[in-house]
């Protein structure tokens, strides 16, 4: 999954369900932060085992500091998106690295098949699958930076801004 995917797909959902805020925007760079792990430990941040204790931590500081848990509940949001949308764009994620080498990941085997009139369709049932992972070949696809579906996902966030702010004039205008 590209950049812009990993970006926008987050801040899409937020802005449909009402509930994106301007201070959210900043912390959607979080939703990259996983990939990070390439220029270092490889599937470091893609763990679970490594990456809960750091939110735990942070959930605590904002609650003994602030109060609360609404910076945490984003910011935790933004970074796991990540995690989950890679494990549906069908990566092996190594969740509990460094404790094992096992990643865990989701296939579509579904097929449509369309001749002489007759359509079937087959094996519609995604597959959980897991495989051993090299540590050193975390890396199993190039990073996309840019990709149609990530330019489709900033145009429909940016359609949803704008019907949102829309629909807010058009009630403005009413009271």
């Amino acid at each position: 999954m590209d950049l812009l995917s990993h970006v926008f797909l987050p801040l899409i959902l937020l802005a449909a369900i009402g509930k994106l805020k301007a201070k959210y925007a900043p912390l959607a760079l979080l939703s990259i932060l996983p990939d990070f792990d390439k220029l270092f430990f490889l599937g470091i941040l893609h763990s679970v085992v490594t990456t809960a204790p750091a939110f735990a931590a942070l959930f605590y500081l904002e609650k003994r500091i602030k109060h609360g848990y609404e910076i945490s509940v984003i910011s935790s949001y933004f970074f796991f998106s990540h995690l989950f949308l890679d494990f549906l764009d069908g990566r092996y994620l190594p969740l509990l690295y460094p404790l094992s080498n096992i990643g865990i990941g989701m296939v579509y085997p579904a097929r449509l098949t369309i001749s002489n009139g007759n359509v079937e369709i087959s094996n519609i049932v995604p597959n959980l699958v897991y495989k051993e992972l090299d540590p050193s070949k975390f890396v199993q696809k190039p990073y996309s930076l840019f990709s149609g579906p990530g330019f489709a996902a900033v145009f429909l966030f940016f359609s949803i801004l704008l019907f949102n702010l829309r629909r807010k004039s058009k009630l403005g205008n009413r009271n």
